[in-house]
């Protein structure tokens, strides 16, 4: 809505601040790498690659030769609630870094531009492998003999940053508003009306460019969302979830500040 690019989301470029209201709102730093994306001579086909690894798109990470858009900033939105929701954040328990370490989400952190993609694109091309390697692991939603030691499963916050996280996923890489040839992560072969996801693109990484040439027809859905069109139709639709779910989280600190304002009173009297 702003035309700006920011270009480098990340855990170090939010803040969590509170107002003279007390309730807690996140502010978005740090815009050195921003581009304004209404200026024409900007809007370059393929920015360098910006951000840091762990928060980086998959278009990002791969650098294609793909238009930079705001629903790159949106993926790095997602890792960046992964990333959170795992370690711990709020009224979540903290992980430790070793038991960090033993989660497949540190594969977004180590290693190669290249093995990073592939795990991103195995985690997002597929909501099962989503479900069991990201947000299964939430910090709050295991059992309390579980690593993660958080206590009693499905704490609230947990399971709504997980339903969260999940939308967001959905609307990035299998939004049914736009076309199949825009879905999924990996390469996909078009015949006729029909696509075909390429090596069932919903549960492998996707095909590297140099194997493109064994497959003419294949075509890349991150280059068929970077479309102005389809980006618009995308961008609404992530915009009105995460109102939805900023609305109801707004309304659940105001009902807990309440809560606390007459328990004080009761106190009081």
């Amino acid at each position: 809505h702003c035309q700006i690019l920011h270009r480098d989301i990340s855990d170090n470029n939010v803040l969590v601040v509170r107002q003279g209201d007390g309730i807690a709102r996140g502010l978005l730093i740090d815009f050195d790498y921003a581009l304004d994306m209404s200026i024409e001579e900007l809007r370059t086909p393929r920015p360098e690659m910006t951000g840091t690894l762990l928060f980086m798109s998959i278009n990002n990470l791969r650098n294609w030769h793909v238009k930079r858009t705001v629903l790159d900033d949106y993926e790095s939105m997602l890792c960046l609630v992964c990333w959170v929701a795992t370690a711990g954040i709020g009224s979540l328990p903290r992980r430790k870094s070793k038991e960090l370490e033993r989660l497949p989400i540190t594969d977004w952190r180590n290693g190669t531009t290249e093995a990073i993609s592939r795990a991103k694109s195995a985690h997002f091309g597929s909501l099962t492998v989503f479900e069991e390697d990201i947000t299964n692991s939430f910090s709050g939603m295991e059992p309390a003999n579980n690593t993660g030691g958080s206590g009693s499963s499905g704490d609230s916050g947990a399971i709504l940053l997980t339903a969260f996280a999940k939308g967001l996923r959905r609307l990035l890489f299998s939004n049914p508003s736009v076309g199949p040839e825009c879905r999924g992560t990996s390469y996909i072969e078009m015949q006729g009306a029909q696509s075909i996801e390429s090596e069932a693109a919903q549960d492998f990484p996707p095909l590297f460019d140099d194997e493109l040439q064994y497959k003419p027809e294949t075509i890349n859905p991150f280059e068929k969302r970077a479309e102005k069109n389809n980006v618009a139709v995308i961008a609404k639709d992530l915009h009105t979830h995460i109102n939805r779910y900023w609305n109801y989280a707004m309304d659940r600190q105001e009902k807990a500040k309440q809560a606390l304002s007459d328990q004080a009173a009761s106190t009081e009297n």
